[in-house]
């Protein structure tokens, strides 16, 4: 899994305005119902800092349908 951080550019998330930490939350469900659960966290006090890539391994995409979500 790959994501973006979100932009800091003027009209956007304003970094001096809301300081850290920063977070992000990846979650994962297998198929399409049900509750997502989280299986990544990374945090930082520095925006730049934080993860913005995951490898979940031991799963079918294949056959099976997953979804994800990534919070910030």
């Amino acid at each position: 899994m790959r994501w973006s951080r979100p932009l800091s550019t003027i009209g956007n998330l304003d970094t001096l305005a809301f300081t850290g930490p920063y977070q992000f939350n990846l979650k994962y469900r297998p198929g399409t119902s049900g509750a997502f659960s989280t299986i990544y966290n990374t945090s930082s006090p520095y925006f730049l800092s934080l993860d913005t890539n995951y490898t979940h391994s031991g799963i079918n995409t294949v056959n099976t349908d997953a979804e994800y979500q990534v919070e910030f």
